[in-house]
């Protein structure tokens, strides 16, 4: 695929390996156009748009809570829209890695049994699996 960019006397080059933008290489070129070249087998991960193989883009090139740098979504979360804002929800019964403990599929979550009603390990209680199971501790 060619992009012609009117007003630039260079074109813009650029490789693309697996998902990322790895080199950005100038090549003069006469003429009043700048050429982008792109082969289009690979996807644009971290530019705002679902492209064909993502589950996700949230616009930026590395990884955010909710959706990986690959672009594929990450174990407990939900995203939408274009760029994809991702959520997690306390209650679903599965456990986002860093935002919540446990989780034992309640809805509304509930507090007191375990795992509190923002997912968090209550104390003198241990919590294990998804959904999690709650026993109290030693």
């Amino acid at each position: 695929m060619n992009v012609l960019v009117p007003g630039f006397s260079n074109g813009l080059r650029h490789a693309v390996a697996g998902p990322l933008l790895v080199a950005l290489l100038l090549v003069a070129l006469p003429g009043p156009a700048c050429v982008l070249d792109w082969d289009g087998g690979s996807s644009l991960c971290g530019n705002g748009v679902i492209d064909s193989g993502e589950e996700c883009d949230d616009g930026q090139a590395g990884a955010k809570e909710g959706c990986s740098a690959s672009c594929k979504i990450d174990h407990g979360y939900h995203c939408v829209n274009e760029p994809s804002v991702c959520t997690t929800t306390c209650g679903d019964g599965i456990i986002a890695p860093g935002v919540e403990e446990c989780d034992q599929e309640q809805s509304p979550p509930t507090s007191y049994d375990g795992c509190s009603a923002d997912c968090r390990e209550e104390p003198n209680w241990t919590c294990s699996g998804e959904p999690s199971t709650c026993v109290p501790g030693l």
